[in-house]
């Protein structure tokens, strides 16, 4: 007489691995979240200032405002987007370095 061999599936361990992958990564979003709200916050804080700063410096006087007299930018408005940028992959280093934080 032939055996019968008997299956079963566990589904109930298959969600619990599910959720408990779930609730991992949901701290490190909520990381990742706050730390590009700071970064974006400071950037352009930072950007913010050099521009009052510049203007009363009067940064125009450099020369370039006659190259850019057709255009919608001026020397102020361009520096300040440059530092803006520049400061922005500083908060994204800060994130990889969060999230890795909470995940270890």
């Amino acid at each position: 007489m032939a055996q019968q061999l008997a299956l079963s599936v566990d589904f109930g361990s298959g969600f619990t691995q599910a959720w408990s992958k779930i609730a991992k990564v949901i701290p490190q979003f909520i990381a990742f979240l706050v730390i590009l709200a700071i970064g974006w916050i400071v950037a352009k804080a930072i950007a913010g200032v050099l521009d009052r700063v510049l203007r009363r410096l009067g940064s125009e006087r450099a020369g370039m405002a006659r190259y850019l007299s057709g255009s919608k930018y001026d020397m102020t408005g361009i520096i300040c987007k440059i530092v803006y940028y520049a400061i922005r992959p500083c908060s994204r280093t800060s994130q990889q370095i969060a999230v890795s934080r909470v995940t270890a």
